[in-house]
């Protein structure tokens, strides 16, 4: 967190009688490093998309289970993430007009939510309480992807992610935009199938 800076006393100002030559002339304090230090506060990332209502609540359930009831997410999940996004494909094969949508763009969002997915869960969806279930399951499914094992749950907390990753990225707000459309109908879908994919019973740390 930024601390505020001590405000540096301005300069003595000339009297009329100064000459800008005179060589008596007392020099200017020499900032100390407390004064030198300058914290630069970055931009916050702008949110991509809105995660509804009852997907936050789902992730604030989700983490009171981790962190205050010393509680896992039981793996291998089922449905897993590639269940879900094929039943994502598979929806909006069905419900969208073909005429009024890109199938390439929709096939490149659908790959990289695998992508990113995959890449994410070591480094960046995980609590600290789950680590040590994420090195089990990873040794006893290595042939496995990520998206193969984990459900639901890590799934959504991509989407709290994704401004970040985004902001390390030099897209397009053209990009952004498209970007945007996408994962919110992704996000809409997963709400209106919260029932089916998010798990209600949590299993204790036995590991």
């Amino acid at each position: 967190m930024s601390r505020s800076l001590k405000k540096l006393k301005p300069a003595m100002k000339r009297t009329i009688n100064d000459s800008p030559t005179e060589k008596t002339r007392k020099r200017k304090r020499e900032p100390t490093p407390k004064e030198k230090e300058v914290v630069v506060k970055k931009p916050k990332p702008k949110e991509i998309i809105t995660v509804p209502e009852p997907l936050r609540a789902i992730l604030f359930r989700d983490w009171q289970n981790i962190h205050t009831h010393q509680l896992l997410v039981p793996l291998p999940r089922k449905p897993t993430v590639t269940d879900i996004i094929e039943d994502y494909r598979k929806n909006r094969m069905v419900s969208k007009k073909i005429e009024n949508s890109d199938d390439g763009i929709e096939q490149e969002v659908i790959n990289g939510l695998h992508f990113y997915f995959n890449k994410c869960v070591g480094t960046r969806l995980l609590y600290k309480n789950e680590r040590k279930q994420y090195r089990a399951t990873r040794l006893n499914y290595e042939h496995l992807d990520n998206s193969q094992i984990f459900g639901a749950e890590h799934l959504l907390r991509l989407f709290v992610e994704f401004p970040l990753l985004m902001a390390n990225t030099f897209l397009s707000l053209e990009t952004i935009n498209v970007l945007k459309v996408h994962l919110s109908e992704f996000l809409n879908f997963l709400n209106e199938n919260r029932s089916k994919y998010f798990i209600k019973e949590y299993e204790e740390i036995n590991i």
